[in-house]
């Protein structure tokens, strides 16, 4: 059951979780509790709450921080989607198509390449580099980009696609032409290159971190097994061979299972991290995407809607089983985008790749729109929410970062933060 707390400041407990995604259910005095209700301690003792049945660690919600960091939870339920979402608000632009667009300048004379960003407990965002020799930096709370010097390791080109938070507070790149996964520790401003995988390159394009505190890496080629790293023991595993026919661009969690978004494979697949099982669940129909986006749904499941690289946005249902439904959108041609993300409003952004525009899916309405326009010769790969509710559209080629103002921050901490929403 969810906790809530009323504008008054008078606490309670609610009977009825707000329909999710709904932001006319949730009364407008009646808010989930905020971060700072909760305790402070140290982040990875959160980790040993609660042990699940089949011997992960997970904790309950509503959460209680006891991480200085603040931190999230991890109970791998329908509940806690339902309870995070529960914090959507109404936000000013929430049924407008034009949230406002700002560029944050680089000031390069060469290009710079990033594929995804990792929102800290800090609140900045780590830009993963991919063709670039640097990591970069964006602080919101000066609207600057700043390179972070990793001396300690040289990039190769076309190094990473994507990067995932770690319980420890640091960020697991996933290799892409890089032989080595690499990790970055933000408080020291250090990298290393932390294990030699010996995968054949492209391997893997997007990671999520699972309920055993892994990060899953999705294979980008048919050769590639879905492979998992943990970073505190610094191990590396082959989990499972796909199988596939193709590529694919990203990964989604939810409940216990990563979701491999399907860029030229014919078929969604499912890992089960519990019982190293991939499964086909459903044809593309010859769709092309490039990351999803996890929502609930009214039929107490999911939602997961899959950006489109060419063709149409398509939303997946996950319940007793599995549907695939079409938006018609008139997607601009291939590669139109490049990952996207949650917003408190209930919207899904899409981060513009060949697109003029920012893409916006409402998953209760299941509409699309074209959203604000962003400069010429200026792709992006990836959207990263930030605490005060502003989207960080990540540079994939040149130009600059560029930033959305949604006016409408998240209610609280896991919601920017969950290893379920936020991930390229």
């Amino acid at each position: 059951m969810a906790s809530y707390f009323i504008r008054s400041s008078v606490t309670g407990s609610s009977g009825t979780i707000p329909s999710p995604f709904n932001p006319g259910s949730i009364s407008s005095n009646l808010v989930p509790v905020q971060d700072n209700f909760y305790s402070i301690g140290t982040p990875q003792n959160r980790w040993n709450s609660l042990q699940l049945g089949t011997g992960g660690l997970f904790l309950s919600y509503p959460p209680i921080y006891t991480g200085q960091n603040g931190w999230y939870s991890l109970p791998y339920d329908t509940g806690f989607i339902k309870w995070i979402q529960s914090s959507i608000v109404k936000g000013f632009w929430s049924s407008s198509a034009f949230p406002a667009y700002s560029n944050i300048v680089i000031n390069k004379n060469v290009s710079v390449s990033f594929f995804g960003g990792v929102a800290l407990n800090n609140g900045k965002v780590i830009l993963v580099a991919n063709n670039y020799s640097s990591i970069g930096m964006y602080n919101p709370y000066t609207d600057t980009y700043s390179d972070m010097m990793t001396s300690q390791v040289k990039i190769p080109p076309n190094a990473f696609n994507g990067g995932v938070l770690v319980p420890s507070g640091k960020v697991v790149f996933v290799p892409f032409k890089s032989g080595n996964v690499c990790v970055y520790v933000n408080e020291s401003v250090s990298m290393s290159n932390t294990f030699s995988h010996n995968v054949k390159t492209p391997a893997f394009c997007g990671g999520v971190l699972d309920f055993y505190g892994n990060v899953v890496m999705i294979p980008c080629s048919t050769t590639s097994n879905i492979c998992t790293y943990n970073e505190p023991t610094n191990t590396f595993s082959n989990a499972v061979f796909i199988g596939a026919d193709g590529t694919f661009a990203g990964g989604v969690l939810y409940q216990n299972n990563v979701c491999c978004i399907p860029q030229t494979n014919s078929n969604v697949c499912v890992f089960s991290p519990s019982t190293q099982i991939v499964s086909n669940i459903i044809s593309t129909g010859g769709k092309s995407f490039c990351g999803g986006v996890l929502t609930s749904n009214s039929i107490n499941g999911y939602n997961i809607v899959l950006v489109p690289s060419s063709g149409n946005v398509c939303v997946l249902t996950i319940g007793s089983n599995y549907t695939l439904s079409n938006i018609v959108t008139n997607v601009p041609g291939p590669n139109a985008f490049k990952g996207g993300c949650l917003l408190p409003t209930g919207n899904v952004i899409m981060a513009p790749y060949n697109s003029a525009n920012v893409g916006m899916v409402d998953p209760i309405l299941m509409t699309y729109s074209n959203s604000t326009p962003v400069p010429p010769s200026n792709p992006f790969a990836g959207a990263t929410l930030v605490r005060d509710g502003r989207v960080v559209l990540i540079p994939a080629q040149k130009g600059n970062v560029g930033v959305l103002n949604t006016i409408t921050p998240p209610q609280n901490t896991e919601f920017w933060l969950s290893p379920y929403f936020n991930k390229f």
